[in-house]
């Protein structure tokens, strides 16, 4: 991957280089990749989500190996926001200023075919449920309507799945009824139809558009202001990731949150937090809060005890913690469903009273650790497996 040139201004999208030199649009954060950060991730998102299938998924980050289309698929579906695809804006946070937005078309479609406060992406299956909410947001009380021009079906970045943005759509609609938010006012699909013979045949290529409405959204906004993603991350310099130190700050949960918390004044809630189990086989050493890649999960030690806590709001349910957990003692139940704050597991150190090492446990009344009741237990099977010696005078031998 070459660094990609840049304008000389300074922000976010400095932490962003091309995936291959042959494809400008497609931008990667390798910090944020979570393959490139741990042999142990197994992520193919980007990979099972492009519709051309050049996409692959590598120890390294994703390689390009095609011509790619430019829908942006694989950054909506990436979980860590480590893909870009130009074309697609950085949406204002709720307590920004923004434009109205009323409509969504794809690039596809001759800009004279828009009607004015309408944003233009190059696919609309590059938007995820968070962006739904947002632009839901800028639509005011009516809700956002994505349009289907009949040619959804047989594109390129589509193939015959229908409508691109019906997922999205359905995930932020299923978040926006537990806000008990009408269904009047959740984003919809509205068929109005043009000629096929209209419709470029790819998704532009050598431009980014300037114009979202005639207020000039995305020329204020199409790639050059990073405002928004500024302050979710907090930071604007290129970093070299290290999994046990530099945790990533997951863009995507935290602009959900703010746009939750302006919807419904309390943030997340059950519909967008995942449930965790923690078994009695956990042995506290911490392992999967180490290796957490946004630092959801944390492990403190305290007075002789050791505590694993769940902040929900950062987790993005990619369970490597299940794959690097030695003794297999955790599990995310489910997407769905769970708490913002959770104290999982606490167990308690005690030393052994066989061999006087410290160990932890969840049971404040056991003696001896894991070890040496394992080998008191061999022991006694064996001595319980010798056969019993009767005494004997010898006459009964006669």
């Amino acid at each position: 991957m070459m660094p990609e040139k840049r304008s000389g201004k300074p922000g976010l999208e400095e932490r962003y280089q091309v995936v291959h030199p042959s494809e400008p649009r497609l931008r990667i954060d390798i910090s944020a990749c979570l393959p490139a950060r741990s042999p142990l991730a197994d992520c193919t998102a980007c990979a099972d989500a492009c519709p051309a299938s050049v996409l692959t998924g590598t120890a390294q980050g994703p390689q390009l190996n095609g011509d790619c289309l430019g829908c942006g698929r694989c950054a909506a579906r990436c979980p860590t926001d480590a893909l870009r695809v130009r074309g697609f804006p950085d949406l204002p946070l709720p307590d920004e200023a923004s434009p109205r937005i009323r409509e969504v078309d794809c690039w596809r479609v001759p800009e004279s075919e828009s009607r004015a406060d309408t944003l233009r992406v190059p696919c609309t299956g590059g938007l995820d449920a968070t962006q739904m909410l947002s632009l839901n947001r800028m639509a005011g009380g009516e809700g956002v309507t994505v349009l289907d021009r009949g040619w959804c079906t047989g594109c390129p970045a589509c193939g015959n799945e229908g409508h691109p943005a019906h997922e999205a759509i359905r995930e932020a609609g299923s978040i926006l009824d537990e806000a008990g938010i009408p269904r009047h006012r959740h984003p919809r699909i509205s068929t109005e139809p043009l000629p096929v013979r209209v419709a470029a045949k790819t998704i532009p290529e050598g431009k980014l558009e300037s114009r979202v409405s005639r207020r000039g959204f995305l020329r204020r906004l199409g790639g050059e202001a990073i405002s928004a993603r500024a302050q979710l991350t907090g930071s604007t310099t290129p970093t070299v990731s290290s999994p046990l130190v530099e945790k990533i700050r997951p863009r995507r949960r935290l602009r959900l949150y703010e746009e939750l918390t302006a919807l419904t004044g309390q943030g997340h809630t059950p519909a967008t937090l995942p449930r965790f189990s923690v078994s009695e086989t956990c042995q506290g050493h911490g392992i999967c809060a180490a290796l957490c890649p946004t630092g959801a999960l944390r492990h403190q030690g305290d007075h002789g005890t050791r505590t694993l806590f769940l902040e929900a709001t950062l987790c993005i349910a990619c369970r490597l913690c299940e794959q690097s957990c030695p003794e297999q003692a955790i599990r995310v139940e489910a997407s769905v469903g769970g708490e913002a704050n959770t104290e999982l597991h606490r167990l308690t150190e005690l030393r052994c009273r066989d061999c006087g090492r410290v160990f932890t446990t969840g049971n404040d009344s056991e003696e001896r650790c894991h070890p040496c009741r394992k080998s008191r237990h061999l022991m006694n099977a064996e001595l319980g497996s010798v056969p019993r010696i009767e005494s004997t005078t010898g006459e009964g031998s006669r």
